[in-house]
């Protein structure tokens, strides 16, 4: 029975040992930095989520989508939702998202929720038809840099329909 290895076997298996190092070594610095903005990728995504779902909670219980309340005025970056029990003011700013009820004619609120995503893109567009507002289209996205440039994954649109539930909804 032979007990090791031969001089040439490890002549053989020293270089093929060095060269998956190699490749290995090189694979290794790249994985240590894009685990972490895949770590950060995916908590910016689990917060827009939750900020969906608050969403989606406050239009299925929504009278109205106006397009304005008091000083503020819904667009891109503003989502106004009537609710039985006053107002509802999402925002969009650098850090994230804000999510306010308003109450009186003045539309001073107080501040209920905020989501700090400031890799996030988020951006509301009211859809109308047969002239009133009937649904809301949330688009996502999350804000990457990638090879020296930024680039937006894991983009979604959500569409959040105001009567998609009648019995839900009350009348004023």
């Amino acid at each position: 029975m032979r007990r090791g290895m031969t001089l040439i076997e490890l002549i053989v298996t020293i270089p093929l040992i060095v060269a998956v190092l190699t490749v290995m070594a090189s694979f290794f610095p790249k994985l240590l930095t894009d685990i972490p903005k895949i770590q950060r990728a995916a908590h910016v995504h689990r917060g827009l989520a939750h900020m969906l779902r608050t969403v989606q909670t406050d239009v299925d219980t929504a009278l109205a989508l106006p397009e304005s309340f008091g000083d503020k005025t819904a667009g891109e970056s503003v989502l106004l939702i009537r609710l039985p029990d006053g107002v509802i003011f999402y925002e969009v700013n650098a850090d994230g998202i804000v999510r306010n009820e308003l109450s009186g004619a003045d539309g001073e609120g107080t501040r209920t929720n905020s989501w700090s995503l400031p890799a996030a893109k988020v951006s509301f567009q009211l859809w109308e038809r047969e002239g009133e507002v009937s649904a809301v289209a949330v688009r996502t996205a999350v804000a990457l840099r990638v090879r020296g440039r930024n680039v937006d994954k894991l983009a979604n649109t959500q569409v959040y329909f105001l009567s998609a539930l009648p019995s839900v909804r009350e009348t004023p």
